[in-house]
């Protein structure tokens, strides 16, 4: 399944790079997008992502103190 997804990320990709050559800019920044979005090696948006882990992600984001110098 993986190495399916994998390629259908890669289809999209060089036909959203295709779309950009071609013009067509804001299809083909969708498709890349997409594409990245598909990818086993991206952020899949096939891979749940529980609320506890969701927590985690933004526990480790620094306060907005901490930017303030």
């Amino acid at each position: 399944m993986a190495f399916i997804l994998w390629l259908i990320a890669v289809v999209l990709v060089i036909y959203g790079i295709v779309r950009i050559v071609q013009g067509d800019v804001l299809l083909g920044a969708v498709l890349i997008i997409v594409g990245l979005l598909i990818g086993p090696g991206g952020v899949s948006i096939f891979s749940a992502v529980s609320p506890g882990d969701l927590g985690s992600l933004l526990g480790a984001l620094p306060s907005p103190a901490a930017l303030v110098t």
